[in-house]
Formats: C-alpha cells, sequence, structure tokens
C-alpha cells in the first residue's frame, strides 16, 4: 500500500516563502499540510501573542494522521526564551498528539550536530527580536560573533529581500568576523534555498537557514536518509 509522509506545518499567515521553499525539493511521497496562525507586525509583542492560536492549529493538523508537526516561525518560537520554545512544542505535539519540532529549536540542533560553536546571524528583524534570537542562541550554548539586521517590521515584507541582497549582508558580516565557524540565515519567510551552496562557497564555512534547517530536522525525525544537494553541507553531511 502506497504510504505517504505528511508533515504537518504551523505557519505565521504572513508567511509566502516555506512552503514553495519545501515543494522546491523533490522529496517524492512526502507532503506538506498548513495551518496558517495570524500575524501582524514582526515584534515581540505580537510574536508573543501568535502562540495563542497555536492550539487551533494543532487541532486542525491532529485530523491529517500526519508523521510530525513543524511550528515554522524561528523568531515566534524563542521569542520568550528556551523553555518558551520547549514548552511550544511539547503543547503542540499534547494536543496533536503528533511529534512536534520548531524552527527554532532545529537551528539549535543543527548548529550543534555540525559542531559549531561561533557563528554570525543575519536577520531580517528589527533590534528588539534580533536581542531575543541572540540571547536564545547564547543560552543554547553558542557564541554570536557579530548581528545584522534588516529592521523589518512588516512581516510579508520579508519575502520580498532580494537573495543577492543576502548575499552581501552576509559577505560584509563575515568580513567583520571571519573567525565565525557557521553564516546563520534567520526566518522562516526569507528566502535562502537559491544561495545556500553559493554562500557557502563565498565565506568557506557552512550556512545554516532557518527553512533548510527545519527541512533536516523533520527528515531526521522520520529517520529518513536522504542527502538533499543544492542546500549546503548540512543537508549533505548529515544524510551520509
Amino acid at each position: 500500500m502506497y504510504k505517504k509522509i505528511r508533515f504537518g506545518l504551523i505557519v505565521p499567515s504572513p508567511n509566502v516563502v516555506i512552503e514553495p521553499e519545501f515543494y522546491s525539493i523533490v522529496l517524492g511521497n512526502i507532503g506538506f499540510y498548513t495551518s496558517r496562525v495570524l500575524l501582524d507586525d514582526c515584534t515581540p509583542g505580537q510574536l508573543k501573542k501568535m502562540g495563542n492560536f497555536t492550539q487551533r492549529a494543532a487541532l486542525e493538523l491532529s485530523t491529517i494522521k500526519a508523521s510530525a508537526i513543524l511550528y515554522a516561525c524561528t523568531s515566534g518560537s524563542l521569542i520568550e526564551g528556551v523553555d518558551w520554545e520547549k514548552d511550544l512544542a511539547i503543547k503542540i505535539s499534547k494536543i496533536s498528539g503528533v511529534p512536534t519540532i520548531t524552527t527554532a529549536g532545529s537551528i539549535r540542533d543543527a548548529l550543534t550536530f555540525m559542531k559549531i560553536s561561533k557563528i554570525n546571524m543575519f536577520t531580517p528583524y528589527i533590534k528588539e527580536v534580533n536581542k531575543k534570537e541572540k540571547e536564545f542562541l547564547e543560552k543554547s550554548g553558542f557564541e554570536v560573533l557579530g548581528v545584522e539586521g534588516l529592521g523589518i517590521v512588516n512581516s510579508v515584507d520579508i519575502a520580498e529581500v532580494e537573495p543577492k541582497l543576502t548575499i552581501e549582508k552576509t559577505l560584509q558580516l563575515h568580513q567583520k568576523n571571519k573567525e565565525a565557524q557557521a553564516m546563520f540565515l534567520s526566518c522562516t519567510n526569507l528566502r535562502t534555498f537559491d544561495i545556500i551552496d553559493d554562500l557557502e562557497k563565498k565565506i568557506g564555512v557552512p550556512v545554516i537557514t532557518s527553512n533548510q534547517a527545519s527541512l533536516w530536522n523533520l527528515l531526521k525525525l522520520v529517520k529518513l536518509e536522504k542527502s538533499i544537494k543544492g542546500l549546503g553541507k548540512l543537508l549533505i553531511n548529515s544524510m551520509q
């Protein structure tokens, strides 16, 4: 009998990137099924408020017999710290009856897997959100050497950031902090899949992005050992 792997995604309502990026990768019998949670602006208060809608989203996704669920928002899954991220995943899992991960947790796990301790971080966020993210990563055991943010408040505008601008800004950031062992590109609404390999070649260190790390963690969760070319060292090394 044909068996399709179903991944449930809880996605901020303005996100228009993660689904197209996931579906740009040919993954055979894997499907992605989304429930959206309301988000107005990308500010600490709004990101925390978005968590109030997770119960409804988890209940919706409990009906599809998913293999796993991803809470697909970087800043939204870490906005209140390390315990918030862990509690959020547990809450969704209890409601849905399905193993659940978050994007923030996936980034932490990917950096740990790659044995990375020092990073640079590029985000589309405002300073207040960057501060929360830096604190989360540092409390998770990583040293954040440099941070560059674009100061975007309107969440849907993040999707309009041109990948060439992301490359330009991250190259500048790497030049300032060359001792970093990896470059982290944050936000599931930031387009990154088309530039990961090119950027890794340019800076000579692994590039970890929100959507890439989330996909990697979903595949690991269901023990799907599949090496995927074009998405950086993480999805080559971990699947070999």
